[in-house]
C-alpha cells in the first residue's frame, strides 16, 4: 500500500460551495448510503468482502461517485483503549477497493443512532458521550486510529463524517451548546492533525431546522460544510403535511437545503421518499423536488440507501419500515419509481454543469442570528429554532404558493435595499439585529415581520415599529378584515395578546375589536410593514384541518408583500 504525501490536498470547496478536485474540476457528489443487503449495521461483525465488492460495483454501474458508509465504534474499540487491529484492516482494504473503482468515500466514524437504533460499545455505560471527559478522550483516541487508517486513502476520501445524526441521540438533548461545541472541535481537530486537509462534517438531520438542538448550524466548529438528512413523512415535518402530492411535500427538500445553505455550504447527505415500492406519485415527487435541491446549491446528494436490508434484527426486527429503502432490489435492478432519480444523479455526477441554476429571488426570508451562551432563558432562545422551522416552512412554501421566488438570507447576506422584499417571519428581534435592519431600512428597504411577541415592546422596539403597548387582552381568535378576504388567527399559546396604539405607524387593518393588527412605518428611504399575528402559524392551524384552508393564506402573504401593498 503506498502512503501519500500528507500535504496532498485532493478535495476542497470554492467559493460557492462545491467541492473542487485537485485538479480544479468541479464535483458534484451523487451516490447512496451504504450497509450491505445481507448484515445491515452488523457489516464489520458478518464481514463479506464478495458482498461488499459487487455492491461497490454496482455503484459505480449506476454512474454514482459517492458512497457514505459507517463505523460503529464497538466493533473497533471493543473494550476501552482495545483496539480490533482486524477490523482496521477491513477499513484499510474497503478504501482500497474504492480506489481501484475511482469512487469516493465518505466514511462516518461513530455511529451511535441508526434506523431508530441506539449503538454504543457496553462500555460505555450510562455516561454522557459529549460531557463525560473519559469518553471523550476516548473518542477522540479512536477518531486519531480511524483517521489514521483513511488518510492512506486520501486521493479516494471525499470527506471525514463524525456521525450519524448524533442529535438524536439522549446524550445531545441532555448536554449544553458547549459541550457539543467544544466535542465537535475537539474530534475534527483530531481527525485534520491525522490528516491534514481532510474535509470535515457532521452528519444531521432537518432537526438542525425544526428542532431545538445544541447540533445547530453555528455550533459545528472543526466542520467545513453542512449536511441535510430530509424524508417526507408527515409526523417528522414541523407542520401538517399531506402525501407525496402534496405541494408542501414537495418543498420539503428545498427549503430544507436552501435553509442550510444560507449558513454555508451544505450536503444533502440522506434523502428518500421513504415508500419505495410506489410507482407514479414517487416518480413525480422527485421529478420536481431534486432539481429544486438541485438550484438551492447542495453540492451533492446521497440516497438512503443502496440495498433493501433482508437481516430481522434490531433496529429492523421492530421497525420493518427500515428494511425497505433500498434504491435497488434483491437482484440488483433499481426500482421503476427510482430509475429516473437515478437517472437524473447520475447526469449530475458526469457533468456539474448541468446542474440547475435557481431562478432570481423576488423575496428574501430573512432567518434571525440565535444565541447560544449560558445567558439566561429570555436571552438564550428568543427564536427558538421550533418556531422558526414551523414559521419558515410555512413562508416558504405560500410565497411560492403565491408565485414568488423565495430564498433565505442572514444578517451578512442581506439582499440590496430596494431590489426585493425582506420578510421575517420570528418573534423577536434582538436589538443588534434591530439596528442592522433600521439602516437597511432607512437605505430604501422594504421589510416585512410576522407574529410579533409582545415581550420585546421596550422604547426602541415602539420606536422602530412606530407603536407603543398599552394593554393586553385575551388569547382568543383574531378576526381581521384585509386583501379583500376575512381572516381568523388562532389564539396565541406561547405569547400574549396584546393591544398596541400607532404613534408614527399607519393602521392597514384592525381586529373585530378595532384593535389595530396590520400597520406600516416608515423610515427614510423604506418601509416596515408588520403584523402582531401570524399567517404562518395560522397556516399551520388550518393545514390541520386541511390543506386547502391552509394553503388559502398564500393571497394573505402576496398582499402583505410590499410589492402588492406599493
Amino acid at each position: 500500500m503506498v502512503v501519500r504525501s500528507k500535504t496532498t490536498v485532493c478535495f476542497t470547496l470554492d467559493p460557492e460551495g462545491y467541492f473542487r478536485e485537485s485538479s480544479g474540476k468541479r464535483l458534484f457528489a451523487a451516490g447512496v448510503n451504504y450497509w450491505p443487503a445481507s448484515s445491515g449495521l452488523r457489516m464489520w461483525e458478518r464481514w463479506d468482502e464478495r458482498e461488499i465488492a459487487t455492491d461497490l460495483d454496482l455503484v459505480r454501474q449506476l454512474g454514482f461517485n459517492t458512497v457514505r458508509f459507517f463505523l460503529r465504534w464497538q466493533d473497533f474499540e471493543p473494550q476501552p483503549g482495545v483496539y480490533a487491529q482486524h477490523q482496521f484492516d477491513r477499513l484499510d482494504w474497503l478504501l482500497g477497493e474504492f480506489s481501484r473503482r475511482g469512487l469516493l468515500a465518505q466514511p462516518s466514524l461513530f455511529v451511535g443512532w441508526m434506523s431508530g437504533g441506539i449503538f454504543w460499545p457496553d462500555w460505555k455505560e450510562h455516561k454522557n458521550l459529549f460531557s463525560d471527559p473519559f469518553l471523550t478522550e476516548r473518542a477522540e483516541a479512536f477518531a486519531i486510529q480511524a483517521a489514521r487508517v483513511i488518510a492512506r486513502h486520501r486521493t479516494c476520501v471525499l470527506a471525514v463524517d463524525l456521525g450519524n445524526e448524533m442529535a438524536c441521540l439522549p446524550d445531545a438533548k441532555a448536554s449544553t451548546y458547549e459541550e457539543i461545541a467544544t466535542w465537535c472541535r475537539r474530534i475534527s481537530n483530531a481527525v485534520k492533525d491525522e490528516f491534514p486537509g481532510a474535509l470535515v462534517v457532521s452528519g444531521c438531520d432537518m432537526g438542525q431546522v425544526t428542532n431545538d438542538s445544541a447540533w445547530a448550524f453555528d455550533n459545528q466548529p472543526g466542520t467545513d460544510f453542512y449536511s441535510i438528512h430530509a424524508y417526507p413523512v408527515a409526523n417528522w415535518a414541523s407542520v401538517p403535511i399531506g402525501g407525496l402530492d402534496d405541494p408542501l411535500s414537495r418543498r420539503l427538500f428545498p427549503f430544507y437545503c436552501a435553509y442550510a445553505r444560507a449558513y454555508g455550504p451544505t450536503l444533502f447527505q440522506e434523502f428518500g421518499t421513504i415508500l419505495t415500492l410506489g410507482d407514479e406519485v414517487q416518480r413525480d415527487y422527485l421529478a420536481e423536488a431534486l432539481p429544486a435541491v438541485a438550484a438551492a446549491g447542495v453540492n451533492g446528494m446521497l440516497w438512503w440507501c443502496l440495498h433493501d436490508i433482508h437481516s430481522l434484527e434490531h433496529p429492523y426486527l421492530l421497525g420493518e419500515m427500515e428494511q425497505n429503502l433500498g434504491l435497488v432490489d434483491a437482484e440488483g435492478r433499481v426500482k421503476p419509481p427510482l430509475a429516473d432519480a437515478v437517472r437524473q444523479l447520475a447526469a449530475w455526477a458526469a457533468d456539474p454543469d448541468t446542474l440547475p441554476r435557481p431562478s432570481e429571488p423576488d423575496l428574501a426570508l430573512y432567518v434571525p442570528d440565535a444565541i447560544h451562551s449560558q445567558a439566561p432563558y429570555y436571552l438564550r432562545h428568543p427564536n427558538p429554532q421550533s418556531l422558526l422551522g414551523r414559521r419558515y416552512l410555512l413562508a416558504w412554501h405560500l410565497a411560492c404558493e403565491a408565485g414568488l421566488s423565495p430564498r433565505i438570507v442572514r444578517s451578512a447576506s442581506l439582499p440590496e435595499p430596494g431590489s426585493m422584499p425582506l420578510v421575517f417571519a420570528g418573534s423577536s428581534l434582538l436589538p443588534a439585529e434591530r439596528e442592522h435592519l433600521l439602516d437597511w431600512v432607512r437605505a430604501g428597504g422594504q421589510l416585512v415581520v410576522h407574529g410579533l411577541s409582545g415581550r420585546n415592546w421596550g422604547t426602541a422596539h415602539s420606536a422602530f415599529f412606530g407603536a407603543r403597548c398599552v394593554n393586553y387582552t385575551l388569547n382568543v381568535p383574531r378576526v381581521v378584515t384585509y386583501a379583500g378576504a376575512t381572516w381568523t388567527f388562532p389564539a396565541p399559546t406561547d405569547d400574549n395578546s396584546y393591544v398596541i396604539e400607532p404613534v408614527t405607524a399607519h393602521v392597514l387593518a384592525r381586529d373585530q375589536n378595532g384593535h389595530p393588527v396590520v400597520l406600516c412605518q416608515t423610515h427614510g428611504e423604506g418601509q416596515i410593514t408588520y403584523s402582531l399575528v401570524s399567517p404562518e402559524e395560522a397556516a399551520a392551524h388550518d393545514r390541520a384541518r386541511s390543506l386547502a384552508a391552509g394553503d388559502r393564506w398564500r393571497a394573505w402573504f402576496y398582499a402583505l408583500s410590499p410589492a402588492s401593498i406599493g
